[in-house]
């Protein structure tokens, strides 16, 4: 009896043990051309290589390069633990955040909060997605900022930015930036846009046109210097300089 007992303890402190090493996957990189293994944590930060909490010092300024290819170019990538995606060993992501193993976080990315990055997406550049943000089959790149949005079979290019938002198979671009937005079908933002609390469908809008306070945009085109507020615009095409306030355009019928 006391031996089965003894058996127990030490097929529960076995099981214990492995559980408490397997939480994390083990990173291995090279740093100037030493190998390295990483088991609880790997984070770069602030110009800051940091395993296991220890601050790697001198490291040289190319550090990250890989001798080989990568999904991820020259860089090095590991897994991320929460998903099984490849990420740059550069970037910088929670451990909360999910990275599907269909997606790729390149570059100096960083992800915070509990976001999820799904299906084939691309995250390059120097990106930030925060909150509660969803990625879907879409590609983020460059400076861009997705912050409480969900990004659909979209491209968020340049600059851009989403907040609190929904992208839906469109591309926005430039330094276009939107709030409170709904862009779908096919739209294309670009340029110095701002769209808050309205929606764009299946429209261009570019240049430093601002859709504003509840207003829509439906298969139009806008160019130019325009300012819209409480706006309705249906199969309308506007340019140059123009203010627009609480009026409505159907198939160019009723122009500004």
């Amino acid at each position: 009896m006391e031996k089965q007992q003894t058996m127990i303890r030490n097929y529960t402190l076995l099981c214990v043990l492995f559980l408490s090493t397997s939480a994390f996957a083990t990173h291995t990189i090279v740093v100037d051309g030493k190998e390295l293994e990483c088991k609880t944590k790997l984070t770069f930060e602030k110009g800051t290589l940091t395993c296991d909490d220890q601050v790697l010092k001198n490291v040289s300024e190319n550090w990250w390069m890989s001798n080989e290819e990568t999904v991820c170019g020259n860089e090095q990538v590991v897994t991320h633990d929460n998903g099984g995606g490849l990420r740059s060993v550069r970037a910088n992501i929670n451990k909360a955040a999910h990275i599907d193993k269909e997606s790729i976080v390149c570059g100096t990315s960083v992800i915070k909060g509990n976001a999820k990055i799904t299906g084939a997406s691309k995250l390059l550049g120097s990106v930030m997605v925060i909150g509660s943000s969803e990625v879907v089959n879409s590609e983020v790149s460059g400076a861009s900022i997705v912050h409480g949005s969900k990004i659909k079979n979209a491209k968020i290019l340049g600059a851009s930015s989403a907040f609190s938002s929904e992208i839906e198979n469109s591309t926005i671009s430039g330094a276009s930036k939107v709030t409170q937005g709904k862009i779908k079908e096919d739209s294309n933002i670009s340029g110095a846009v701002e769209i808050k609390n309205s929606e764009v469908i299946a429209s261009t809008i570019s240049g430093s046109t601002f859709v504003l306070d509840n207003s829509v945009i439906d298969h139009s085109t806008l160019d130019g210097s325009i300012k819209i507020q409480h706006g309705k615009l249906h199969r309308c095409q506007v340019t140059g300089a123009t203010q627009i306030r609480s009026q409505t355009c159907n198939d160019n019928k009723n122009l500004f």
